[in-house]
């Protein structure tokens, strides 16, 4: 009898190519009948993952059968991977699978389903006829229902107390991607969204659509903000500009065949109703001014040039005044506001356009609360 491996709470040990296994004390605790067995912890304790050539079950640590009855496998070798928390995946017969809280003694997932599995918290992944859904231990029911004609659920987020479910489903022979919530579907068929992109920050979801040109959508407005968006390799993170949460940043990586070879973010502003207030620029930084009397916001869109120059461009909520403003820094939070106006510094030597001015060099712009321009010189 050769040791085969050790860990904290067993030693495994093999003979003629079978495995069993001895407590720290050395005492046999499991025969040397098994093709594989696996130490696990669960709700403080140590147990046993084992398995023969056809039947898998968990023992305590004293080797005894904690299941009802061993679980029967016939196409997929069982693995630790059957196990998470408290609970195992299984089917007592080959053909119905569920999931099983070997601590509580309960089904989590009934034992009725073609195919059952590990998506999230008390969420799982059940196949029947073929099709795919979501139960919910919780709920004790389906929560993506079979009739959605899934052919994969691919993950779930909640947040405010709705679920939102992403699953993928065949429509005219093309994959696609659409998330159930609250018994409707977010995406419209005509978007014919391919794919959704993850690590996204809630609300905002960002994907793929089947031209390959990429979509940016509101969950919290149930509504596609940005489509058809070309040249864009990836999101990086789309947040909410400040806490009034009515314009968002989008920050994307460009094809860079289309920026010179520039490899770095270019970011957008756009308000929750998917118009754009500052289109994309390189590095692009924003700030929200709100001007004592003015019934519009004041925004400040900073951005670089290719050798590193400042620029800043000046908008009237989405119409823009002034572009191009020659700066000193990118750092919009620098600009200053004084007796009710916001004061731009110019850097001289670095003419620009102001209308009704000509080119102008240096100097200082003044903007009221009515987006009036005013130019003094140096």
């Amino acid at each position: 009898m050769a040791h085969y491996y050790d860990n904290a709470n067993f030693v495994i040990v093999k003979s003629n190519n079978l495995l069993g296994a001895l407590d720290k004390n050395n005492a046999l605790i499991v025969p040397q009948e098994f093709s594989n067995i696996m130490p696990l912890d669960a709700n403080g304790k140590h147990y046993l993952f084992l398995t023969t050539n056809k039947e898998y079950f968990i023992a305590d640590s004293l080797g005894k059968n904690i299941l009802p009855k061993n679980f029967v496998y016939t196409k997929q070798e069982p693995t630790v991977d059957f196990v998470k928390d408290n609970t195992i995946l299984g089917s007592f017969d080959g053909s119905n699978f569920g999931i099983y809280n070997f601590i509580d003694k309960t089904e989590i997932v009934p034992f009725e389903f073609e195919e059952a599995g590990f998506v999230k918290n008390e969420y799982y992944r059940v196949k029947k006829n073929g099709v795919y859904g979501l139960y919910g231990s919780k709920e004790h029911k389906m929560l993506l229902p079979f009739e959605q004609g899934a052919t994969y659920v691919n993950t779930v987020f909640n947040t405010n107390d709705k679920l939102f479910i992403v699953f993928e489903k065949e429509i005219g022979g093309k994959g696609k991607t659409n998330i159930y919530e609250d018994g409707k579907l977010l995406f419209e068929e005509r978007y014919a969204v391919k794919s959704i992109d993850y690590g996204f920050d809630f609300p905002f979801i960002t994907g793929r659509i089947d031209d390959d040109t990429h979509f940016v959508y509101d969950c919290n407005a149930r509504r596609m903000i940005m489509y058809g968006l070309p040249y864009i390799q990836n999101f990086n993170e789309i947040y909410y500009l400040d806490e009034q949460k009515e314009h968002i940043v989008i920050p994307a990586i460009i094809d860079p065949e289309k920026v010179n070879g520039r490899k770095i973010p270019y970011i957008m502003l756009a308000n929750t109703k998917g118009e754009i207030v500052a289109g994309f620029q390189a590095q692009q930084k924003f700030r929200r001014v709100d001007l004592s009397g003015s019934s519009k916001p004041i925004f400040l869109c900073a951005h670089n040039n290719n050798v590193g120059e400042s620029f800043t461009d000046i908008r009237f909520n989405s119409q823009e005044i002034i572009a191009s403003v020659p700066t000193n820094t990118s750092d919009v939070n620098n600009v200053k506001i004084v007796d009710n106006r916001i004061v731009l510094l110019l850097e001289a030597g670095r003419p620009f356009e102001i209308k009704a001015k000509g080119t102008v060099s240096g100097g200082k712009i003044l903007i009221d609360a009515d987006g009036n321009i005013d130019y003094s010189t140096p």
